[in-house]
């Protein structure tokens, strides 16, 4: 597993995740396009499905689909996906 790729939220998820059993991590994953039809094929196995063009793919994958995945040298960064919130707007004096 190549720590490097992950986020600190990832990487503090991946600590308390279970590796098997729990359920699958929400992430967005930074990839080097194009990609090859193996390289496709790769994403496939884990249930991502990548488009002509895309540089960042949104996926649900277990702790193990994780680890494979940081593993490919395509694969520049993983990120776990989180809900933003709008900050709230100063009022005025």
């Amino acid at each position: 597993m190549q720590h490097d790729k992950f986020d600190g939220a990832l990487a503090a998820a991946l600590r308390t995740h279970e590796k098997t059993g729990a359920p699958p991590l929400a992430v967005f994953l930074e990839i080097e396009p194009p990609l090859n039809d193996k390289q496709k094929q790769q994403l496939q196995q884990w249930g991502i499905h990548a488009e002509e063009g895309d540089t960042t793919l949104t996926a649900y994958v277990t702790h193990t689909a994780i680890t494979a995945l940081s593993a490919l040298p395509w694969v520049s960064r993983i990120s776990l996906s989180q809900v933003s919130r709008a900050m709230p707007r100063p009022r005025m004096p």
